[in-house]
C-alpha cells in the first residue's frame, strides 16, 4: 500500500520518494513509512527531503518529526527552450570516467555531501558536462535521460554564470526534449535567466532537513 526510499551518502541521506495508495491515505501509512525510514537512518546525522508546498498534511508531519524548512525549490520544466549566450570566459566540455575524482572533489567542496557513487553512476551514462573558468574546473552538470525527457541535476558550480552555461549547453545538446530540474529559489537571478530561456515553474517545493545543514556554496541544482 506504500513505499519509501532512503539514499545514504556518508553523513547525509536523502529521503524519497514516499508514496501511499490513495485508498489508504490519511490512515497513518505515510507516517509509519517516514518513521521507519528515520529509524533505518538513525546513524546518519543529517536526513533531507523535498516536500510539495501544497501538501498541508505532510509539512506538519515532517515538522513534528524534527525536520526544518531550509528553503524553497522551484521545479522547472519545458520543451520549448532557447539556449542563452554563453558567458565570456566559461568553457564547456563533456566529462569522462577519468574526471570522477576531480568532479567529486568539487562537488563535496561546494555541497558538503560525499556522493561519489552518484557521480560515478552518471559518468558511466555519458555524456555529462563540466565547466571551466580560466582553465580551472568550475562546475558540473549530471543529466538523467528518460526517453524524450531529461532531468538536469545534480549540479554544482562555483558561480551562477558557470551553472547557467552548463544548463544552456544542455538545452542546446538535448534540443527538442522536455527538460526538467529542481532549482533553489535563492538563486533568483539564475531563475530569471532560466525563465528567459523558456523554463516555466511547474511546482514549488520545500527543502526540509533533520539534523545539521549548511547551504551549498556557489550555485546548485538538486538531484531527482
Amino acid at each position: 500500500v506504500g513505499s519509501g526510499f532512503l539514499h545514504l551518502r556518508g553523513a547525509t541521506a536523502g529521503i524519497g520518494p514516499i508514496t501511499v495508495d490513495p485508498a489508504f491515505q490519511s490512515k497513518g501509512v505515510g507516517k509509519e513509512l517516514i518513521m521507519t525510514i528515520i529509524r533505518t537512518g538513525r546513524n546518519c546525522p543529517s536526513l533531507r527531503l523535498v516536500q510539495d508546498t501544497f501538501n498541508t498534511v505532510s509539512f506538519p508531519l515532517y515538522s513534528k518529526l524534527g525536520f526544518t524548512a531550509c528553503g524553497t525549490i522551484a521545479s522547472l520544466g519545458s520543451q520549448e527552450l532557447r539556449p542563452a549566450t554563453r558567458p565570456r570566459g566559461v568553457a564547456i566540455r563533456e566529462a569522462t570516467a577519468e574526471d570522477t575524482a576531480r568532479i567529486t572533489a568539487l562537488d563535496t567542496k561546494l555541497t558538503g555531501i560525499a556522493r561519489t557513487q552518484d557521480i560515478h553512476y552518471f559518468l558511466h551514462q555519458s555524456p555529462q558536462l563540466m565547466s571551466f573558468i580560466d582553465g580551472k574546473l568550475s562546475g558540473h552538470l549530471c543529466m538523467l535521460r528518460m526517453g524524450e525527457s531529461v532531468f538536469l541535476g545534480p549540479a554544482v558550480a562555483t558561480e551562477p554564470a558557470a551553472l547557467k552555461a552548463l544548463i544552456s549547453h544542455a538545452v542546446e545538446k538535448e534540443r527538442g526534449k522536455a527538460l526538467r530540474m529542481r532549482l533553489p529559489v535563492r538563486h533568483n537571478e539564475l531563475l530569471l535567466d532560466l525563465m528567459k530561456m523558456g523554463f516555466r515553474i511547474e511546482a514549488l517545493q520545500t527543502y526540509m532537513v533533520r539534523g545539521p545543514w549548511k547551504a551549498p556554496k556557489g550555485a546548485d541544482l538538486l538531484a531527482l
